[in-house]
């Protein structure tokens, strides 16, 4: 299966890079060089795979081991590749520019969640010394539950089990929805103006499109009207 998809790809690039007009420009575009370098890691990872992974094989050292595990663990970030969608689907665009435009208030949003984090976490982690297990063994810990908490995740790997974790825990699941539903307001805001001025612009292109088609019908009558008087 890995071979197929890796043969797939390289055709694909090899086609791709054999019909561009430029060469040069088509490898200096970055998407590109990424492609190429994704491309490549997934070859050696095949060669490796065939060449030390097969049954009748000797088992491999640990640096094929670990190389063989470093090029599969960057080969499988060539499912970013999806994200040229973007191109095709315009309305992907939105999105983006959205998030763009709203990156203050993502940037205000973990600022505060990490003020948050710092304050919640070693509440749960005292509020959790007079428990009889060891749930919360360090800060760290509960700010990974704070974190979890506040972002309405609930993991439930690690929870309060004492009455006043309990307190510290719905203060941090309050605190949570109030601190996370005030950017929301902005970025849903940015959201709907982006999205209404790509709705307009493809109302206008169809309205184009449509106008060159009638202009070229147009056009086509006249020519067969000066052929009939001809």
């Amino acid at each position: 299966m890995n071979m197929g998809v890796t043969t797939f790809f390289a055709l694909d690039f090899i086609l791709k890079f054999l019909t561009c007009p430029n060469s040069r420009t088509f490898i200096k575009r970055i998407h590109n060089i990424i492609d190429l370098v994704f491309l490549l890691c997934m070859m050696i990872s095949v060669f490796i795979e065939v060449n030390y992974f097969m049954p009748d094989r000797d088992v491999p050292g640990a640096f094929i081991f670990s190389m063989y595990g470093f090029l599969y663990y960057i080969g499988s970030f060539r499912a970013m590749r999806i994200l040229r969608l973007g191109k095709i689907y315009p309305r992907l665009r939105v999105l983006v520019l959205s998030l763009k435009a709203s990156w203050r208030e993502l940037l205000l949003l973990m600022i505060v969640i990490l003020i948050f984090t710092m304050i919640f976490a070693p509440m749960i982690y005292i509020a959790e010394l007079m428990a009889t297990d060891d749930t919360f063994e360090n800060i760290p810990i509960g700010m990974w539950w704070s974190i979890v908490t506040m972002t309405t995740v609930g993991y439930g790997d690690v929870h309060p089990k004492s009455f006043f974790g309990y307190v510290v825990g719905c203060l941090c699941v309050i605190t949570g929805i109030v601190v996370s539903s005030m950017p929301v307001a902005i970025i849903s805001n940015n959201f709907n103006r982006y999205y209404e001025f790509a709705m307009e612009l493809e109302v206008e292109q169809k309205i184009e499109r449509k106008k060159l088609k009638l202009s070229s019908c147009e056009d086509t009558n006249e020519l067969k009207g000066k052929a009939n008087t001809a």
